[in-house]
């Protein structure tokens, strides 16, 4: 390789390897000083029981998911990373995966309650609802030590209910998402109070079988079989049925109240021919005895199995039972699921987040980077054309893994590779890849290998932080706009080809800039002639893809929403993308830039691209407004701003090469200029 290349080339990896840092240091938060002794912690959960329990269906957010991917989510919403890490005393660590977390929460709430899961980014927030926060600002806390302020907690929560978003501070944030994160949680340690704690009976319950234990605790499952026979209910149903709204009897009050606290984990029974979509609760268990429903004969052997599985938790030495009975839980309701047809995607859904494709991804691509900077060394050499193939190929697979990863979420969900702003982020990121391997395969120079491998690691980083950051199921139920797979396919994927052709074109412009300002010369002509050839053609498939978008996203606002085109943020957006794009194209076809003009305004329409793609979200207006994402306005911003500073640097390029001229010689600083002069 030349040397006006490798200072771009060394600044790309510095800047490469600061995102590494960066965003790495931001995921993993470190944890709070505390550390458990082994009686503290609840024993640890076998493989077999964690494997058969993560294959549990559960329905979720509005579609049915594995019980291994809504743990995960909950983790992270919590916790900003997907597991917990719990330091012993003796200086080792036990790691509990998210199935692990979900039973002890579930079996062992009183140890569990322990785990410090609940991150807080500013330890002030905590101070505003009266708690003593730890000596770090940004630390992990438990729910035990979040306790003491639930109520303030949730006044605030309350409070902030009636502010939008948009118009709350920082903290208020803050504190509003704890507060709801709280609330989550406690609906999960809470689930199995009925099977521990049991229920009582009424002083005055008039009716046999439970006459004779008025005023006693007894079992859930025996209150229910005993509730439904006696005549105080029969008499409640008929009188509701004729429309009567006399008040409930106490006991079936307590009973209600159970059936809707247990209401949220729904992986109890699979759905059945008459409710094809329904997978039935905990409380939708209770309903159907009571009324007859389709799972009503088997409710109550499932209530008791989990009371007796609760009564082994809490008994001590009786953990390998109660290990033997979770397993064969789970065992039992993957088979009653998989005999639905609404359990087909739930493997797929399982095996797509334990198998990480966007992270082995990530990583790989800074693997490849680091090989591709060895053969940096001695380019010329047999070593440095092995390593400088490795890292091609090497950047191939990455870009294989993006692929397969995206596929494998359209065969889950069923639509097509863009249905949220989440996944815009690995599609955009795969066909940057995909076209600047091509440019690579064109030219053959390594300059389009890097940029193909740092679009890679920093989109693959992003997606990451949005995941994190977002915490929440990156395959939600689709708004119903969205459900049309002709444009999702459409519309929706040529406007993100769009954006990733001109995002690229941005990039190579950008590195041309650099270039120049070390080689205001232009020795290297065959270096800033690929890049120029890059950049413009790279940009004409931008304008293509950008205008077949647009005009596909005008004829669907026309099926959906009755106009063509109303002047929403989104198509503003993608319309100045356009435009942008005709307007560079028609400057340089005229004459009236060159090359240095060219790449100039093209790298400045990045900052049109990071509008349309993200900008637009935060506004919170317009039917687009559906991918509203919090706190990325200064990050946006800063994105603005170093896009322009590369902007100027152009300019300053052109400024300096001017007053280097010297009249009448066509020289700058004495060395005759190569090709047609820059404007």
């Amino acid at each position: 390789m030349k040397k006006a290349p490798v200072i771009p080339a060394i600044l790309m990896a510095l800047a490469v390897a600061a995102s590494a840092l960066y965003f790495s240091s931001k995921a993993r938060v470190a944890d709070q000083a505390r550390r458990f002794t082994p009686e503290q912690l609840a024993p640890a959960w076998n493989k077999d029981v964690i494997d058969a329990m993560e294959r549990v269906a559960k329905t979720d957010d509005g579609r049915t998911k594995s019980l291994h991917t809504f743990a995960y989510y909950e983790l992270l919403r919590n916790r900003a990373i997907p597991s917990v890490r719990l330091n012993l005393e003796d200086g080792s660590a036990r790691s509990v995966p998210p199935v692990a977390w979900f039973l002890d929460v579930l079996f062992y709430p009183e140890v569990a309650n322990r785990y410090p899961i609940f991150n807080v980014e500013d330890s002030d927030a905590l101070l505003q609802v009266g708690l003593n926060p730890h000596d770090k600002k940004r630390d992990k806390y438990s729910y035990e030590e979040l306790a003491p302020a639930r109520e303030s907690l949730i006044a605030a929560r309350s409070r902030l209910a009636e502010v939008p978003p948009e118009k709350q501070s920082r903290l208020d944030l803050q504190i509003n998402n704890l507060a709801t994160n709280v609330i989550r949680y406690e609906e999960l340690f809470h689930f199995l109070d009925f099977a521990r704690k049991g229920i009582a009976i009424p002083a005055d319950f008039p009716d046999e079988p439970l006459k004779s234990k008025a005023g006693q605790t007894v079992p859930f499952s025996e209150a229910l079989v005993g509730l439904k026979g006696s005549a105080t209910f029969q008499k409640f149903i008929e009188a509701a049925r004729t429309g009567d709204r006399s008040p409930m009897p106490e006991l079936l009050q307590k009973v209600d109240l159970v059936l809707r606290d247990t209401s949220r984990i729904s992986w109890y029974a699979p759905p059945t021919a008459a409710t094809p979509d329904a997978w039935v609760p905990a409380g939708g268990l209770i309903r159907d005895f009571l009324t007859g429903g389709p799972h009503g004969a088997t409710a109550i052997a499932q209530l008791q199995t989990l009371e007796r599985l609760a009564g082994l938790a809490a008994e001590p030495g009786k953990n390998g039972e109660l290990q033997a009975g979770v397993a064969a839980l789970g065992q039992g309701l993957v088979a009653a699921a998989q005999a639905s047809n609404s359990y087909k995607k739930v493997s797929l859904d399982r095996g797509y987040l334990k198998a990480g494709l966007f992270a082995w991804a990530k990583w790989g691509f800074v693997l490849v980077f680091l090989t591709l900077a060895l053969s940096w060394l001695a380019p010329a050499s047999r070593w440095g054309r092995v390593l400088s193939r490795l890292s091609l190929w090497g950047a191939a697979a990455g870009l294989g893994a993006i692929l397969v990863g995206i596929g494998w979420r359209v065969l889950i969900t069923g639509w097509g590779p863009i249905t949220n702003i989440y996944e815009t982020i690995p599609f955009i990121t795969l066909m940057a890849g995909v076209f600047a391997l091509l440019m690579e395969k064109i030219f053959k120079n390594r300059i389009p290998l890097i940029v193909a491998i740092c679009c890679g690691a920093a989109g693959m980083f992003l997606a990451g932080r949005y995941e994190a950051g977002d915490a929440a199921d990156t395959m939600p139920s689709l708004v119903a706009v969205l459900r049309s797979n002709y444009w999702l396919w459409t519309h929706v994927t040529s406007i993100n080809i769009g954006y990733a052709t001109v995002l690229l074109a941005s990039i190579f412009s950008m590195i041309y800039i650099f270039c120049r300002l070390f080689d205001i010369t232009r020795q290297n002509q065959a270096l800033f002639r690929m890049l120029t050839q890059s950049s413009y053609g790279i940009l004409c498939f931008g304008l293509v893809f950008s205008l077949v978008g647009t005009v596909l996203g005008g004829i669907w606002g026309n099926d959906s929403w009755g106009r063509f085109w109303g002047w929403d943020p989104k198509e503003n957006g993608a319309l100045v993308i356009v435009l942008w794009c005709l307007a560079v194209l028609h400057m340089r076809l005229a004459g009236w830039i060159k090359e240095i003009g060219l790449h100039v305004c093209t790298a400045f329409g990045a900052n049109f691209c990071l509008f349309s793609w993200w900008h637009v979200n935060l506004l919170n207006v317009g039917l687009h407004s559906y991918g509203f994402t919090q706190g990325l306005d200064q990050k946006l911003f800063l994105s603005y701003g170093i896009v322009s500073v590369v902007v100027l640097l152009g300019v300053a390029v052109k400024v300096l090469e001017w007053m280097a001229l010297r009249p009448g010689t066509g020289t700058v600083e004495g060395v005759p200029l190569a090709g047609e002069a820059a404007r």
